[in-house]
């Protein structure tokens, strides 16, 4: 049942917010937001199923922490 009622929120979801990006012929915004909508769904759907998927603050907190590192560095030395 939950899987339903969460196919049918995104589906909700993506039509009205589909609709005004092609009405105003935005093809830039709408590429953006379906590969972060399809990335939500495919989290989403994760969870619910409750799938052994990684955490998205560590994945960020690894990405910038060279960046943080060296700024930190640059502003204590």
């Amino acid at each position: 049942m939950k899987i339903i009622t969460l196919t049918l929120f995104f589906i909700v979801l993506i039509y009205f917010q589909v609709k005004g990006l092609v009405k105003q012929k935005e093809w830039k915004e709408l590429f953006v937001y379906t590969l972060l909508m399809s990335i939500g769904i495919l989290y989403s759907y994760g969870v619910l199923l409750e799938l052994s998927l990684p955490n998205p603050i560590l994945i960020l907190s690894n990405l910038f922490k060279p960046l943080y590192e060296y700024i930190f560095n640059q502003l204590l030395a």
